[in-house]
């Protein structure tokens, strides 16, 4: 059976992929497929030239993204030093540039997700009534709704009930 696509043109062979073995992998599964691998910015084909052009290529894109990963775990502990978040925010805050430091703000729904974890703190309310009540109420995550998990982050519990 003969494949209905002859290539994949990628815009450059480092965006390809970030590490250079899953880049031979996907190729390697392309060639498998009768599907050759060509780059609109640089000239890659199935010539010795070619695939020398290439697998440089596909090396110097995983270096840059390792080199791109050691920067940025290294500026982390300096970013935090400057009082900058660097990490995802908690549901019921958002973190947005003043000055030098990034600094929490409440969001909208801040006060159904503090509702939500004094209900839950009293021991009155199980976590799926909680997760109901400020769901039903308008409380929503970067994900959707309102999730269990979201509790047991921020209440340091552990899940028991989805």
């Amino acid at each position: 059976m003969s494949s209905q696509i002859d290539f994949v043109v990628v815009y450059n062979p480092t965006r390809f992929a970030r590490e250079k073995y899953d880049h031979f992998a996907l190729r390697a599964h392309l060639k498998s497929l009768g599907i050759s691998l060509r780059s609109a910015t640089a000239p890659i084909d199935d010539t010795s030239t070619g695939k020398l052009r290439e697998g440089v290529l596909a090396a110097f894109a995983q270096f840059d993204n390792d080199v791109r990963s050691e920067r940025t775990r290294a500026g982390m502990p300096a970013a935090l030093e400057l009082g900058r978040w660097t990490f995802l925010h908690r549901s019921g805050t958002s973190t947005r540039r003043s000055g030098p430091a990034r600094v929490s703000f409440p969001i909208p729904n801040a006060p159904l997700v503090k509702q939500a974890f004094e209900d839950f703190a009293t021991g009155r309310f199980t976590k799926q009534e909680v997760l109901a009540s400020v769901t039903e109420l308008g409380s929503r995550t970067r994900r959707g709704c309102f999730r269990h998990r979201v509790l047991d982050k921020c209440c340091g519990t552990r899940s028991t009930s989805a």
